[in-house]
């Protein structure tokens, strides 16, 4: 009975880490805003706005800032 459920538990282990791969490809190659630049974790997943929203009390301003200065604002982007 273990055997069967470490078996279970070990498939859907390894069909989640399939699931979230593709889903990291997706959007570092072939999401319509995998061009612009900016860190690569925030373009994956949400961790990196949790992280500056919750972790850096607020942050997250103060980080869009710096990214600004560091990457420039993209020629595609359209400011009023």
């Amino acid at each position: 009975m273990l055997e069967a459920n470490s078996k279970s538990a070990g498939l859907l282990l390894a069909t989640v880490i399939t699931i979230y791969g593709f889903q990291v490809i997706w959007r570092l190659f072939f999401h319509p805003l995998a061009n612009f630049p900016g860190p690569r974790l925030a373009a994956i997943s949400g961790f990196y706005h949790t992280y500056y929203d919750l972790v850096m009390y607020g942050g997250l301003v103060d980080q869009l800032e710096i990214l600004h200065r560091k990457y420039g604002i993209p020629s595609k982007i359209a400011l009023v």
